[in-house]
């Protein structure tokens, strides 16, 4: 009975080890945070981290649709050769974009890290979005379901300074046009 126990210990220890050396594998939006004005067109990448194998999937996002606009379609990274799909915006909801599909078919599966998609947005007003990965993303390797870590991002859009010159250009008007009343 004894060495059962002990042999049941040394198993779990030894479990316990590689279980340890997991890495959890992300899907996240590089750069999770960024500050942009209004008017600005910039970009955002959906990246994977730390996948031991990562064959495909699709994935839905939101983003507040007062603040951010699409400028294009999603950019689905050449590395997903398998009839890559920009998906659409819900008609529905305004701020969900569904479907961006990703696989391969020549090329391996995705082993560590790597791109999926660029994104383009327009920031339309001042405030704040979130970019979200939604639930119904489904993500997968050639054997099975994966369940990876999501992290979002935040977008801060502030409003276009006045620069100083136009200011003080505006006061000297003001001046000349009150000058001639005296």
């Amino acid at each position: 009975m004894k060495q059962c126990l002990k042999a049941l210990g040394a198993i779990l220890i030894l479990g316990g080890l590689t279980l340890g050396q997991v890495q959890a594998a992300t899907i996240s939006f590089v750069p999770q945070t960024t500050t942009v004005n209004v008017g600005d067109t910039f970009n955002v990448d959906i990246f994977a981290s730390d996948f031991t194998e990562l064959a495909g999937g699709i994935i839905d996002f939101s983003f507040d649709p007062a603040s951010l606009a699409l400028a294009t379609d999603p950019l689905v990274d050449s590395y997903w050769d398998f009839a890559p799909a920009p998906g659409s915006l819900d008609t529905v909801d305004s701020g969900t974009w569904r479907g961006i599909g990703f696989d391969v078919f020549v090329n391996d599966a995705l082993r560590g890290d790597g791109p999926i998609a660029s994104l383009s947005f327009v920031a339309l007003e001042a405030g704040a979005s979130s970019l979200d990965i939604l639930a119904s993303s489904e993500f997968f390797s050639f054997t099975a379901q994966l369940f990876p870590t999501i992290e979002s991002a935040d977008i801060t859009i502030t409003a276009v300074p006045i620069p100083g010159a136009f200011l003080l250009f505006a006061s000297g008007l003001l001046a000349l046009v009150r000058l001639p009343r005296r």
